[in-house]
């Protein structure tokens, strides 16, 4: 069943200095009101927000963390994220992403601060899903026929200046080059190479999320002291084994929780007096929200062609911009496809320009389904498909048997050939001798028909006149008897010509 991303906006704080300059304000528990003169507050609406001073927008759930009206970490966190816990424990991918301008709280939303009334989403999260597990481990041990068991990993790294670092990496120089976005069978996205840790409690899960957001890259700029200048990603891999114990039989579930802490949008004029690697780092945060931002865009137009009769093979047609940023190519799955996603959207309550992006975004945003699925199979299934996957191999290890077969009767054709080759040449060469030579015989046979024609002429004339037969003559013919019998022979049949002729002239 599709599932809409879930939008959830929360306004930061402001001092009492600046209460007259709120731009933004929470009407009610779904609405907020955006208005570019905040002295003319009003909740009248004009018809288009281009040419008005006001506009209402609606989400999931609105809060207001404004002066006079402070909501905890932890209102914010039951009215929101909780309910993921028991959906990643079910097997479902679930994606919770910050969004919003620079020093608008995005940061102290996903983490907080050590005490415990301000810890972010991160630990709160963290804490549930482990007393979660505790709980199902003590109802499974009063229940003899299953158990059930959990292992947890989790990965932390940074999207800085379009490259990854690792930051559970030990070493202080990382090769970005060895982390590379991979893409699974099923067209899950995932980091290869990448530092993962198994944790079994809180307190390990703790540590390594403050170890990984202690090696964040942070500057200080002009719009915040303490800016982060990198997208910084949780990754928590949660993987359960519910095993029956009458049959033997299992099922196990994997799911992926993302928490993602986008860095803050930034205009190049309100950071262009800083250094150049502040500009360079403004740059490439930029280029990957607005890539975000087109994503959003795109993924939106395919949902509203896919839903108009005449416009289905259209949205087909649309191409979303994912792999044009590292950050929206890992993010893919999370924002189009098999998981279960929400969008923090933090506001400024003191920049009109930035607020109206992050709301027309997130307004946007909340147009876009998703098609979760419960991540599961069991032991049987995993078997089957082992052994399909056997079978296939079994197939391919015959098919290379029979192909290195062939093979082998063709090198022997081949090895015959050239041998048979090589006679021929052998044989060709001979030929060519042997015609040489008779050639040779052939023109040799040639003169010495040429002398003998001469010969019998001669003896033709002599016979003519039998009494020039002297025996000089004859002497010739005993000298042809000699050295060649053949046309000696040869003659000799012909002899009764000459005779005849000898009687005509008689």
């Amino acid at each position: 069943m599709p599932d809409r991303v879930s939008v959830y906006v929360r306004v930061a704080p402001r001092d009492e200095s600046r209460r007259h300059r709120a731009i933004c304000k929470v009407i009610n528990t779904d609405s907020i009101l955006l208005s570019s003169n905040p002295k003319r507050q009003t909740t009248f609406i004009r018809s288009s927000f281009e040419n008005k001073e006001e506009k209402i927008f609606k989400f999931d759930k609105c809060f207001d963390e404004g002066f006079g009206k402070i909501n905890s970490q932890s209102e914010f966190y039951k009215g929101s994220i909780n309910h993921f816990v028991k959906d990643a424990l079910n097997g479902y991918n679930c994606c919770i992403l910050a969004y919003g301008q620079t020093g608008s709280g995005k940061t102290y939303t996903m983490m907080g601060e050590s005490k415990n009334d301000t810890r972010g989403v991160i630990p709160r999260f963290c804490e549930d899903l482990f007393h979660e597990i505790e709980s199902i481990k003590i109802k499974d041990s009063s229940d003899l026929s299953q158990r059930s068991e959990y292992k947890v990993v989790c990965s932390i790294f940074e999207i800085y200046n379009e490259q990854i670092i690792d930051l559970l990496e030990m070493n202080e120089v990382q090769s970005c080059s060895k982390y590379r976005v991979r893409e699974n069978r099923d067209r899950s996205m995932y980091i290869e190479n990448i530092t993962e840790i198994e944790v079994s409690n809180i307190d390990q899960m703790i540590k390594c999320v403050k170890m990984g957001f202690r090696n964040r890259t942070t500057r200080s700029t002009n719009m915040n002291v303490n800016s982060s200048r990198s997208h910084a990603i949780v990754s928590i891999t949660i993987k359960r084994t519910d095993i029956d114990l009458n049959t033997n039989s299992s099922i196990i579930s994997d799911s992926i929780c993302r928490f993602v802490d986008l860095a803050g949008s930034e205009r190049s004029t309100a950071t262009q007096n800083c250094h150049n690697d502040r500009l360079k780092e403004g740059n490439s945060i930029n280029k990957s929200l607005s890539t975000l931002r087109r994503v959003l865009t795109s993924l939106k137009k395919r949902e509203e062609l896919k839903y108009n009769s005449n416009s289905n093979s259209s949205a087909h047609n649309i191409v979303v911009p994912f792999r044009e940023s590292l950050l929206t190519w890992i993010l893919k799955d999370n924002l189009g496809g098999n998981s279960k996603t929400c969008i923090i959207a933090c506001i400024s309550p003191t920049n009109f320009e930035e607020s109206a992006s992050t709301l027309r975004y997130a307004d946007i945003a909340q147009t876009i389904k998703t098609n979760s699925i419960i991540n599961t199979y069991s032991n049987t299934t995993l078997l089957d498909n082992l052994q399909k996957q056997l079978r296939i191999m079994e197939i391919e290890v015959n098919k290379l048997q029979k192909d290195q077969n062939s093979s082998l009767e063709l090198q022997y054709i081949l090895n015959n050939l050239k041998l048979e080759n090589k006679f021929l040449e052998k044989n060709f060469i001979n030929r060519a001798n042997l015609s040489s030579e008779m050639r040779k015989l052939l023109i040799d046979s040639e003169i010495k028909k040429f002398q003998l024609m001469k010969v019998i002429l001669a003896i033709e004339i002599k016979l003519k006149d039998p009494k020039k037969i002297d025996a000089k003559l004859i002497g010739r013919l005993e000298q042809l008897k000699l050295n060649d019998a053949k046309l000696y022979n040869n003659f000799v049949l012909n002899k009764d010509k000459f005779e005849a002729t000898v009687d005509i002239y008689k």
